[in-house]
């Protein structure tokens, strides 16, 4: 059993999904909370989440999110 769901959607839903998860990523990276560890750990798993699936609806490679 699959938990993936399927939705379809034209060009331009796709593009506005794509501009919003674009935010969320901005919206996470740039978070303000205490570093530690384990925030670093689970902001790092959120970033590479959204990226991955920015990746697939895009078509395009995995690509690795750099650390600042």
């Amino acid at each position: 059993m699959s938990n993936a769901i399927s939705v379809n959607l034209d060009i331009e839903d796709r593009d506005v999904l794509l501009r919003g998860l674009r935010h969320v990523r901005s919206s996470i990276a740039l978070a303000v909370c205490d570093p530690t560890p384990e925030s670093e750990v689970q902001r790092d798993e959120d970033l590479q989440n959204v990226e991955n699936l920015i990746n697939r609806l895009s078509g395009s490679q995995t690509q690795s999110v750099a650390k600042v």
